[in-house]
């Protein structure tokens, strides 16, 4: 998962504001009418009392009008300091937390080595390398190159064993067969495969062929999520057993004759519970947040209504916060009509960023609202459809919005105090909460001069085997450190 955190204290905000707002929409005492938390304000035209439900804004206390008696509420940081006291620090600040990828899986070692060589220094078709075990390869297993410039996992079109070697290697120009279906948006010519695929040697200007025979030109490739771009309006058909191919030099990097790691993988061995990509970022740091929420009124039976249900709902010593939590790739966009149970399709105002098979979080100002998938996007008319239909009803008044790359966290909220600072005289009422919130933040990760926290690293860490010297040695240092 991307970097987390990044904007921590507003989506604190948001979720205490959520909290606020279902305080007191929800508000269930006999006043006035059964269900109803009413305000009062005046006309301004008529001078008479007008009764409408209570929607609590934020603002400051100063900006307070005599012509408005409904409560207002004011939310404020008043500190943030690092956690230092409790278990939150276990496992240590420093070390680092390892997260497989939805990435292709993991196959069974063959052999490896670091004596791979392209010809020319790249830009070519064929590979040497030398290694004893070199006459147990076949054409059925792949050659996955781990440094240089042409890094990516290829088909080996032939072998040719050349005595005590330097053995040759022909790499195919099929790069990958066999796909499986795929979804398309011909608006936007984005297609995402329904399984994970290896694309990491695909590059733009390679060519897809569909199993109706149809090729188109690929124009960019984004393997994190096995997902391709085409031009818009291109004609595919979705189906197993589409391939990728590539017309010329299957290598194309010149990587300047250096010498290169590689694995021979057997991709009739899955390594089951396995991923080609890992994430290894640092711990977050444990963080407190101090808040305080504040209702300040001019009419006392409603100002007293919402303190009651301020103390009843988030009195308790302890209780938890949902938040949704950005990451800094989250992409987020308001809907611009409401959603009913039932509606596979929204209307957003930008759906430039939102991805086929993408998970997103469709919510509002009232509800943490549901988890949904992606099946298609037209950016044309900026709707998005989802796999399922949405479960409830979302009241655009309620501001429906819709975010990807997002973590749902339960942080720990602790009531500190309560503090009742009336001022009868001016006929103003105020009750003021003090909340401590535990929450995080990303830290870095020492090596780097930037403030980047993850970095990403392959499965030779985490799939067993023995490199081997040409006598069959086993070698004393690992192939990746």
């Amino acid at each position: 998962m991307a970097r987390n955190f990044i904007r921590i204290i507003e989506d604190i905000e948001e979720a205490l504001s959520r909290e606020v707002r279902r305080m007191v929409f929800f508000e269930r005492r006999q006043r006035g009418n059964p269900g109803v938390t009413f305000r009062e304000m005046f006309d301004p035209f008529t001078g008479e009392f007008v009764r409408k439900p209570i929607e609590p804004r934020f603002f400051d206390d100063t900006a307070d009008s005599l012509i408005s008696t409904s409560p207002r509420f004011t939310l404020e940081l008043l500190k943030l300091y690092e956690d230092l006291e409790t278990s939150r620090l276990v496992p240590a600040i420093g070390n680092e937390c390892v997260e497989a990828l939805s990435s292709p899986g993991a196959y069974a070692t063959l052999f490896g080595g670091n004596d791979l060589l392209t010809t020319n220094g790249g830009t070519s078709s064929t590979v040497t390398l030398n290694n004893r075990k070199i006459r147990s390869l076949t054409t059925d297993h792949w050659l996955r190159i781990l440094s240089g410039e042409n890094q990516g996992t290829y088909r080996i079109d032939s072998i040719s064993l050349v005595g005590n070697g330097p053995h040759t290697l022909t790499l195919s120009n099929d790069l990958l067969t066999d796909l499986p279906t795929f979804k398309y948006n011909p608006a936007s010519g984005i297609l995402a495969f329904d399984t994970t695929v290896d694309l990491t040697a695909v590059k733009a200007g390679d060519a897809l062929e569909d199993i109706a025979a149809n090729s188109i030109i690929i124009t960019a490739v984004n393997a994190s999520d096995s997902s391709l771009a085409v031009a818009p309006g291109s004609i595919l058909v979705s189906g197993q057993g589409a391939k990728i191919t590539r017309s010329g030099d299957v290598l194309q990097g010149d990587d300047s004759g250096d010498v290169q790691y590689y694995l021979i993988l057997d991709p009739s061995q899955p390594v089951s519970g396995k991923s080609t990509t890992y994430r290894k970022r640092s711990y977050p740091i444990p963080y407190t947040f101090v808040y305080f929420v504040k209702i300040s009124s001019r009419e006392r039976d409603d100002h007293n209504a919402i303190a009651n249900r301020m103390m009843q709902v988030f009195n308790p010593a302890r209780g938890t916060l949902p938040t949704i939590v950005r990451s800094d790739e989250s992409f987020e966009s308001e809907t611009i009509k409401g959603i009913l149970a039932g509606d596979t399709t929204i209307f957003v105002e930008d759906a430039t960023h939102f991805y086929v098979n993408e998970k997103v979080r469709l919510f509002d100002n009232l509800d943490l609202g549901e988890e949904l998938t992606i099946e298609s996007v037209n950016v044309a008319s900026n709707t998005v459809t989802f796999t399922t239909p949405v479960t409830k009803t979302y009241v655009y008044d309620n501001c429906p919005r819709l975010v990807s790359n997002y973590q749902l966290c339960y942080f720990e909220r602790d009531f500190r105090n309560h503090i009742t600072e009336n001022k009868q005289s001016e006929q103003f009422w105020i009750h003021r909460f003090t909340y401590r919130i535990e929450g995080w933040i990303d830290s870095r990760i020492p090596d780097y001069s930037t403030e980047q926290t993850f970095e990403d690293v392959g499965d030779v860490n985490f799939v067993e085997y023995v490199m081997e010297d040409m006598e069959g040695n086993e070698r004393s240092d690992p192939l990746i450190p």
